[in-house]
């Protein structure tokens, strides 16, 4: 939230940091969030090998999907003339991970 209220108030000198920085932190988040979903699981089925391998490649699919729709988000963030602000450009036509 804290990067977001400073991309949309005050003055940026490059969009593309901008744009890493917003595509880590979601990331991270990600992965932290749906990786305590993962250790629940664990704790549930200790002992269950096949409930723990499944539930831990799923956990790596969600990861892995979820750093592959940023691989287009980069190149939307571009500066509004010469405001020092940025705008993302969405393109609805389709789908960015296709």
């Amino acid at each position: 939230m804290v990067v977001l209220d400073v991309m949309l108030k005050s003055p940026i000198d490059d969009c593309t940091i901008t744009a890493i920085v917003l595509m880590v932190s979601q990331a991270v988040s990600t992965a932290a969030s749906s990786y305590l979903f993962l250790k629940r699981v664990h704790a549930v089925y200790y002992g269950n090998n096949i409930v723990n391998h499944f539930f831990t490649f799923l956990w790596l699919v969600g990861v892995g999907t979820s750093c592959a729709v940023f691989s287009g988000i980069l190149h939307d963030y571009s500066e509004i003339a010469d405001t020092k602000h940025c705008l993302r450009y969405q393109h609805h036509a389709q789908l960015t991970i296709a």
